[in-house]
């Protein structure tokens, strides 16, 4: 009896690293990884996350934001506004979001201006949505793990693999694609319109920014009227103190009365919009925020 638990044992050590190698040399190579997973939940994060690495000397605009953002500048707007554009999804959170500025800045310290492009709901993000594991700890857990917090990985080791998740295998097979930190975090679940999370790495990155003499602007996506709407009262008065108690009431100054604000019928969700007004919705916001010249406003309408 000893002797066939030994020998399980055995078998079963040596099938779980040969399946960490297999994983690892699937993380290395891109072809053996794209057989195993051939469209990643949330491939636009690693996307960015590339795009974080390269040097555009002529580009001196960072935009980073969420998924109303990276709908709005991934249909060729970004060619006109010549900026280095990382947008992907609020559920990376502000950490994954400071973590592609990072990367950034190491290759192009000539930068000028950072953008965040925010919807005003995600800033609630606490690292205890459904689609944390996937956004967040997947892409940066391990090779970007050192910028997170003693609170960041705190909530990341919460999960049910704790600091596992530098094992291979957990970033390669879909069977780990489940892990839910909404209900991993349950019991600590953020309420608040600015969560801890966003406002620790908020100020990250302004520190950052001001480290390299750049400026940073927190600015809203054009948002629904029912949004605006429902942070006309107390929820905005709640929002608005968060800010001011820890001290990010200057990145906040024009957030809301400079808003861009649009009729229900634009939106597909009451966030993203309907395929036919996305490529409007993205000039319009540009020139709103002074990305595009007239210039480039002409020959984006007359190459539609």
């Amino acid at each position: 009896m000893f002797r066939i638990l030994a020998k399980t044992g055995v078998v079963g050590l040596i099938s779980f690293v040969l399946l960490n190698v297999l994983s690892y040399a699937a993380l290395k190579n891109v072809r053996i990884n794209f057989f195993i997973n051939p469209v990643p939940v949330g491939s636009e994060v690693y996307t960015a996350i590339n795009l974080s690495k390269e040097l555009y000397p002529d580009r001196k605009i960072i935009i980073l934001g969420d998924s109303v953002a990276y709908q709005l500048f991934t249909c060729g707007l970004n060619d006109r506004v010549n900026a280095i554009n990382l947008t992907c999804n609020q559920a990376i959170s502000l950490a994954g979001h400071f973590i592609l500025l990072t990367n950034a800045l190491k290759q192009n310290q000539h930068v000028s201006k950072v953008y965040l492009l925010y919807h005003v709901g995600s800033f609630s993000n606490d690292l205890d949505q459904e689609w944390t594991y996937n956004y967040f700890v997947k892409p940066f857990y391990g090779t970007y793990h050192d910028y997170f917090s003693t609170k960041t990985r705190s909530k990341i080791d919460a999960g049910f693999l704790g600091n596992s998740y530098l094992l291979p295998i957990t970033k390669v097979l879909p069977c780990f694609e489940s892990t839910d930190y909404s209900v991993i975090n349950k019991l600590q679940k953020n309420v608040s319109a600015m969560s801890p999370t966003s406002v620790e790495y908020l100020i990250l990155i302004y520190k950052l920014c001001q480290q390299y003499k750049i400026v940073f602007k927190i600015i809203s996506v054009p948002t629904s009227s029912k949004t605006l709407q429902e942070y006309s009262g107390l929820k905005r008065k709640l929002f608005e103190k968060k800010i001011n108690e820890c001290m990010l009431d200057t990145l906040f100054v024009d957030y809301f009365t400079s808003m861009l604000v649009l009729n229900g019928d634009f939106f597909k969700d009451g966030i993203h919009f309907k395929a036919e007004y996305v490529k409007p919705v993205s000039v319009l916001l540009a020139d709103h925020v002074g990305l595009l010249t007239a210039e480039s406003a002409q020959k984006h309408w007359q190459s539609k």
